[in-house]
Order: structure tokens, then sequence, then C-alpha cells
């Protein structure tokens, strides 16, 4: 059972008024406790920062099978940029907020190729996926070693810490349509449109016969990382950190542990392109690079018993050895944590400006 249908729509939006509420009372709370004294210490000892950085991301979910996960460091690799504030409250605690652009991109296509033997059926599956994901979060930094920030106990040169948290994601897979003719010049740039999966309705949401209901574009997350800083300058610290978010959909590539629908009534209900990006195994051509399929698709084709003859092509050929309406053909192929939660790993490189210890949130009265 996947979180959507078990929980409802309606819950995002309780989640996101409750962290909304969370996010203020921390804030409030955190204020107070400076004033009242509640952390130990002087409150001159600590110090607040703000940094800027960036780095990589790497997504986990039903295109990259978990006994293959090995593969996600350096495949189908994209980008995040961050910016945080961060208030330490003790010599060893803090909070910090910070805001997140990642991409997140996968793609049978090209992660099946890693090892084709192994993974031919996702090769013939042919889905890919690009999602923007915007994340907000609220953490809590614990500082392996003690940390101070004045003048006469200063910060230290290196100190390791870990965190974890709360936010709330926004995104909106997308993909790109098939392609009859390879472009002039086959690159893994976009030469075509992208689109939202979304309204297309690919795993049959909103129809009678498959009762599901549509996911959302808003979602909690669940962000945890370890890093170190390093004290480069005065007022300047150069952050490393490698974080692993656990989101709370099942939807961030548009796949989940569904069945296809059925094509016909997708493409009475909801057009051919919801049909065309639902079923993709049948394309000759790999929609983001334009490269051909066919050779590749006659080895997936001998690996799966099919008989080698000539004219054997995905859009002749698919539905003999990967038919959606097969009761064994599922269009997400992950894990049992896969088929709930989707994740992602990001790698970031920040520059953190620390600022005067003498700034003090404004007591509450």
């Amino acid at each position: 059972m996947q979180f959507e249908n078990r929980t409802g729509m309606n819950l995002y939006k309780e989640i996101g008024t409750a962290f909304l509420f969370l996010t203020l009372l921390v804030i409030g709370n955190f204020a107070n406790a400076q004033r009242t004294g509640l952390f130990k210490g002087n409150s001159n000892d600590f110090y607040t920062s703000a940094g800027i950085g960036g780095g990589s991301a790497h997504y986990i979910g039903d295109l990259t099978p978990i006994r293959y996960a090995y593969y996600v460091p350096y495949t189908n690799v994209r980008w995040n940029v961050t910016g945080n504030y961060t208030k330490y409250f003790n010599k060893n605690f803090g909070a910090r907020v910070s805001f997140t652009w990642a991409r997140l991109y996968g793609d049978d296509f090209v992660f099946a190729q890693r090892n084709f033997d192994k993974m031919y059926q996702n090769y013939v599956r042919n889905l890919h996926f690009r999602n923007d994901v915007q994340e907000f979060t609220i953490a809590g930094i614990w500082n392996i070693k003690k940390q101070y920030g004045n003048a006469n106990q200063p910060r230290g040169k290196f100190m390791p810490y870990f965190s974890a948290g709360l936010g709330l994601i926004n995104h909106n897979p997308k993909a790109i349509q098939s392609v009859t003719t390879p472009p002039v010049t086959p690159s893994l740039t976009v030469y075509n449109q992208w689109i939202s999966l979304k309204p297309l309705n690919t795993a049959g949401q909103g129809l009678p016969a498959v009762n599901k209901k549509p996911y959302s574009l808003i979602a909690p997350v669940i962000p945890l990382a370890i890093g170190f800083r390093m004290k480069i300058a005065q007022n300047i610290d150069l952050g490393f950190e490698m974080g692993y978010r656990i989101a709370l959909t099942d939807y961030l590539d548009d796949v989940g542990k569904d069945r296809y629908p059925d094509l016909a009534d997708l493409t009475s209900n909801y057009g051919i392109t919801s049909a065309d990006f639902s079923y993709r195994a049948d394309e000759n051509f790999h929609a983001v690079s334009g490269q051909s399929r066919i050779v590749d698709f006659l080895n997936a084709y001998t690996l799966a018993g099919g008989t080698n003859i000539p004219g054997i092509t995905p859009d002749n050929s698919a539905a003999i050895i990967y038919n959606p309406t097969s009761a064994n053909v599922v269009r997400g192929v992950g894990s049992r944590i896969y088929h709930h939660l989707d994740m992602y790993l990001t790698t970031q490189v920040t520059l953190n400006y620390v600022l005067s210890n003498r700034v003090k949130c404004p007591p509450i009265k």
C-alpha cells in the first residue's frame, strides 16, 4: 500500500501546517531560551553563521534497483545548490534552517547499461524522468567536539558533526516525449520539451478500474547528514557534507509499485500522450539522447528468451517480452522500501560566514 493512497492528499496539507507551526515554535523557543538562559553557558560563547554552496544530487528509487545501488554515486548524477542559516546554542548543539534546490535524474537507458545482463528488463522498460526538487528543512546539528566562538575560546579549526531534521519538498517529475527519428547530434542535452508527468496520470490515477488517487507535488522529507567544517579564515568556514534524504512519497520519479493501466482506457480518458508516457518499451530511440535502442533491445530480447529473427525492433516486438497486460509486469522495479519511499543523496561544499556572536534573537515579550 502506498503512502498517498493510505493517508490521502489532505495529510500533506496537515503536515505542512504542522511543520510551519513547528518551525515558528522552535524559533520562538530558541529566542526565549537565549533570554532565559535555558542553554547553559554565556550566549557570547556561541555564534551564528550563514552559508551558500552546492554539489551533486543522486536519485534512489524505482529506476535504480536496490541490489545495484552501488552504481548510484556515479550514474545519472545531477546537481544541487543550497543556502543555510545556523545558530549554535551551546558547545555541542545548534539549529539550521536551509533551502536546497536539487535536480534529480533517473534513466533506465543509462542505468541498465552498467550491468546489462542483469538489468536488461529495466532497459526494455525504458522509463526516465527529471525532477527539480525544492527542499526547505530545519535540522538540529550536533558537533562531535566542543565548539565555541569568542576571543577567549575561539572556534576550532576542524569540526565534525551530524544532523537530522524535518522538512518539506516541492517537486514536479518530467520526461521527454518519444521521438521517431534521432537528432542530428545525439547528446545528453535536451533537444525537446520536458513535459510534466503528473497531469498525464501515467499509472492510471483517477481511472475507475485502477482506483488510485493522484499523488501530491508537496511531500514531507527527512534530512540526515554527516559532515565537517574547517576554519579557513577568521570569519569563514569551509564545509563538506553528505546528506541522505528520505522523501515520504513514492512518486519523485512518477513511478510506483503499479501495474500498467489499460492503455486504451488511458488514451480514451487522458489522450494518447498519457499512454505514450506510461508505456515506453516500444520506443526505437532513447528520447533524451536520441541514440538508437535497436541493437541493445535485440540483446535484451535474446536474454529474455525471444527468438532472434530479422526485423526485431522495440516498436514491433517489445510487447512480446514486456507485455503491459501481463500480471508479472510492474512499472516500478525497486525494493519493498522503494515502493513506499523515494530517496536521494546530496554532497555539498559550502562557504559559511561567521556572523558576530553578539547577534541575538530579539526577546519575546
